[in-house]
């Protein structure tokens, strides 16, 4: 569910939250660090990860596709808008012809700490404060397990209004890397993922949205 907001236009936020929680979480399985960690243009320290498996892409585009249907019920919209998708579709093609996937997180950051809890690939909670420690091992090719928060809808803009679903990146557990810190005793966490024998979690059980009026 979505929180009603009394503004029709312009930069606006529309939150999302079920009963009794304050937002809905999401895990996604074990996926590899596309690029690596750095600051953006804007200032913002991003984590860009790729997507192989096909049940997976499947879910995220569901949800897109959803995110769609709930903005045309709302009436969110007036046309012309620009939507931003969860699920980054590139240009670029694979060898068998089909586009790279790519899902995008911004870490978020409190009083120039890094506000995300890191663990490592026992579990241990990691020593990760500062985005130098963010950058240094969240590189290229290192595979993690995410959890984050669908805490609402962006809007941005007057003439071109462009908007898309806000998902919070609240742990990650790194779970193949040589780059990993001593472990980090300092600070408590509750670890949120869930342990199996392949390290995949199913989106789906986890879905934000429900086909329910």
């Amino acid at each position: 569910k979505f929180v009603a907001t009394n503004k029709n236009t312009g930069n606006r936020f529309i939150k999302a939250a079920l009963a009794n929680k304050k937002s809905m979480g999401l895990t996604f399985p074990a996926l590899d660090v596309s690029f690596d960690t750095k600051n953006d243009n804007y200032g913002n320290l991003n984590l860009q990860l790729s997507l192989d498996n096909k049940d997976l892409i499947t879910s995220i585009k569901n949800i897109d596709a959803k995110m769609l249907e709930i903005a045309k019920k709302e009436k969110w919209l007036r046309g012309g808008e620009v939507f931003f998708p969860v699920l980054k579709e590139s240009k670029a093609l694979k060898q068998d012809g089909t586009p790279y996937y790519n899902i995008k997180f911004k870490i978020p950051m409190k009083a120039g700490e890094v506000d995300v809890d890191f663990f490592d690939s026992k579990k241990n909670k990691m020593a990760v404060r500062t985005p130098q420690d963010a950058i240094r091992v969240l590189k290229k090719g290192t595979s993690v397990m995410v959890a984050a928060d669908v805490s609402g809808v962006w809007f941005m803009g007057d003439d071109v209004l462009k908007w898309g679903l806000s998902m919070k990146l609240t742990q990650v557990r790194i779970t193949a890397t040589s780059n990993e810190p001593e472990p980090d005793q300092s600070r408590d966490a509750d670890y949120l993922f869930e342990d199996s024998d392949d390290d995949n979690s199913d989106l789906d059980n986890n879905c934000a949205f429900d086909d329910s009026d």
